[in-house]
């Protein structure tokens, strides 16, 4: 984004967002009231990558697109949207005269985030190939003792983690979509997770 944008100003890129048809001429944060939990179950029965690449691309694109009171965004007009509020817009052209800007809005994106942190874990692990998918600000290093994962973030993580293999891939998931581990790290936590 121009560096004068209100986007090329926080450093927010569009990897992630996504487009729901050429003719809204900008991409969003999200999947349009929905948390991309198909591509989960897409990837549970294939074992595609492609899948949990495409998920996790989308699911972490979406936290930068939240205005914070520590980060409020502004729209074109100059107001600062309220804490918690996220515009649908991720201008990547002109077609507004806004490129790298919002309008003044609350938006379906703000709900597609609540069903993202809902119904996926923050991190998955595939024991058998030993790769990761995470939208939380972590690091993840396999070890002999098993997954350690350390918290990059300022802010205090509470992570839902759920590692498999391809048997456990063969049974379903819970009804709401998760049947992993939960834990909680302060800012700059480490912690080892046996596999």
């Amino acid at each position: 984004f121009p560096a004068e944008s209100e986007f090329g100003r926080l450093g927010m890129t569009t990897v992630g967002t996504v487009f729901a048809n050429v003719q809204n001429k900008h991409s969003a944060p999200g999947i349009c009231t929905h948390s991309g939990q198909a591509l989960l179950h897409l990837y549970r029965a294939t074992g595609d990558a492609a899948y949990l690449d495409l998920l996790y691309a989308i699911a972490g694109a979406i936290p930068q697109f939240v205005s914070r009171e520590d980060r409020p965004i502004r729209s074109q007009d100059g107001r600062a949207m309220p804490s918690g509020w996220i515009n649908e817009r991720v201008n990547t052209s002109d077609w507004d005269n806004n490129l790298g800007g919002i309008f003044y809005g609350s938006t379906w994106c703000e709900i597609a985030l609540l069903l993202t942190y809902a119904e996926l874990p923050g991190l998955y692990v595939d024991l058998e190939t030993q790769r990761y998918w995470t939208m939380e600000p972590i690091d993840v290093q396999f070890t002999d003792q098993g997954v350690r994962i350390t918290n990059r973030s300022a802010f205090k993580a509470r992570i839902k983690v759920l590692m498999e293999g391809a048997l456990e891939r063969r049974q379903p998931l819970e009804l709401d979509g998760f049947c992993g581990k939960r834990i909680e790290l302060d800012a700059g936590q480490t912690s080892t997770l046996p596999c």
